[in-house]
């Protein structure tokens, strides 16, 4: 293997980059949603105070913190910003780290892909039914948990890339993952 990493490896920090700018415009569409949310809350909670409150924002709300949530699943992800209990794992040899990431990955994974399978059937469900929330306001809820499927297959393919990244580690592959937490200098030209 040269001192590139290889084609497989070119590959995957492709594949990598392009999730770091999908990454980008996931975490500003769900920050935004946060923001929406909270000025809607504050005209809401205003207008309730002087008796003229605006009907349906908190069933907005409840969606759009549905859609803020799906959408930075992969993102959060891919960074490894997730809550971590590494009172064992921090004292494992790097070898025994790997094989744990590993596995836990391929779990997560085939997880996820059963989440999806599920979510996508709900999905299709709502969608031939036209289903609507229950509240003053009756908002669409297929909407929703279009975003929900959409949300967890983004996710999947992040930890496939992780998954198939790790793998590849095993066959002398260069990791991606230090690449993904950014903990990579610039210096250093085998990993970028």
């Amino acid at each position: 293997m040269n001192s590139e990493g290889g084609p497989f490896y070119r590959f995957l920090l492709a594949i990598c980059r392009v999730i770091e700018r999908i990454n980008g415009v996931l975490v500003f569409v769900g920050t935004l949603i946060i923001a929406i949310i909270a000025v809607s809350t504050l005209f809401d909670a205003l207008g309730r105070y002087i008796a003229r409150p605006f009907h349906g924002i908190h069933e907005a709300s409840e969606l759009m913190l549905l859609f803020s949530t799906f959408l930075v699943y992969g993102a959060v992800q891919y960074t490894r910003s997730h809550v971590d209990v590494e009172i064992f794992f921090q004292h494992f040899s790097e070898r025994y780290q790997r094989l744990v990431d590993t596995l836990t990955l391929l779990i997560c994974f085939l997880m996820c892909l059963a989440a999806t399978y599920g979510s996508t059937l709900q999905m299709m469900k709502s969608w031939a039914r036209m289903e609507r929330d229950a509240g003053y306001v009756r908002f669409p809820l297929y909407p929703s948990k279009t975003v929900i499927v959409i949300g967890l297959v983004y996710f999947s393919i992040v930890i496939l890339v992780q998954l198939t990244g790790r793998i590849s580690e095993y066959f002398g592959v260069p990791s991606i993952q230090r690449k993904a937490e950014g903990t990579i200098s610039t210096d250093d030209k085998t990993a970028i």
